[in-house]
């Protein structure tokens, strides 16, 4: 072998052991940077693997957020964020684009598309649903509002959200993506999610009743755990809750509630039975 194929060979080698750093180094990047966001959230990091992308997995409230990061397909930076939050099942199944132009076949025959009465949200979104008087519903202005938020934050880019099949998906693209920028898109995410469900809860009524209770057994909603001490109960609807499950998720969790304050169960104390007139006082 001559030495120019010896020294070419050689120039080969250390290219890829610098490209295979530099990989490296960029994987445990991300990796720190995706626990940091697991831990602003109280959740766990999986890292991905060959087949798998990293994902992130925290509670919100009453129900669970899954997030998950994958690399671009045509620039090396560029990376779609996903978002899936548990939604409660029905036969809806509503989809949101934007912009209009990004749109494939749907899985369903009987989706119809649809227009709100804002020209404007028509024009940079493109929605469609199973049911279209449940898809008007849902979207209230309190839900466009975040649709438009997520499309506009850091740079404009599409925003593609689906409801149906027990989920709510939110997916965007982003190109080098940052801290504050990830943090953002979920927390974005999850007030559409609120929105979203506010929507759900118009109708529901719940009955105030003075009568006092005896609360033998309750489970908080929250973590799922009995609730042996330190209780408190909803204002509005009554549900049972452990106070520190109460101040994380903010307000009842009972679905439709909402209801932000909450009142301490009085203690109940033993009553002496009646004592016989007639017998000797001790």
């Amino acid at each position: 072998m001559s030495c120019l194929a010896t020294v070419a060979i050689l120039v080969v080698v250390v290219l890829v052991v610098i490209h295979w750093s530099a990989k490296a180094n960029e994987r445990a990047r991300q990796g720190r940077l995706y626990s940091a966001l697991a831990r602003r959230f109280s959740g766990v990091y999986i890292g991905g693997g060959w087949t798998s992308a990293p994902t992130i997995r925290f509670r919100y409230g009453a129900t669970q957020a899954v997030v998950q990061i994958y690399q671009g397909a045509k620039r090396e930076h560029d990376q779609t964020v996903a978002i899936s939050i548990d939604w409660a099942e029905s036969e809806l199944w509503c989809e949101i684009i934007s912009p209009r132009e990004t749109i494939g076949d749907s899985p369903f025959r009987t989706v119809q598309a649809f227009e709100t009465d804002d020209p404007d949200f028509n024009h940079r979104f493109l929605v469609r649903a199973t049911r279209v008087s449940e898809g008007k519903k849902l979207l209230s202005r309190g839900v466009q509002w975040q649709l438009e938020e997520l499309r506009r934050m850091a740079t404009p880019a599409n925003v593609y959200v689906e409801i149906g099949h027990g989920r709510l998906r939110v997916r965007r693209p982003f190109h080098q993506v940052r801290m504050p920028d990830l943090e953002c898109f979920i927390r974005r995410s999850l007030e559409l999610y609120d929105q979203a469900m506010l929507t759900r809860a118009v109708g529901i009524e719940f009955v105030e009743s003075e009568e006092a209770k005896l609360i033998i057994e309750a489970k908080c909603q929250v973590c799922g755990e009995d609730v042996v001490d330190d209780m408190v109960i909803c204002r509005r609807c009554k549900t049972p809750h452990h106070r520190d499950c109460w101040l994380y998720f903010g307000s009842c969790s009972t679905y439709g509630c909402q209801e932000s304050h909450f009142t301490v169960p009085a203690s109940a104390e033993a009553v002496a039975p009646p004592r016989d007139s007639s017998e000797p006082s001790p």
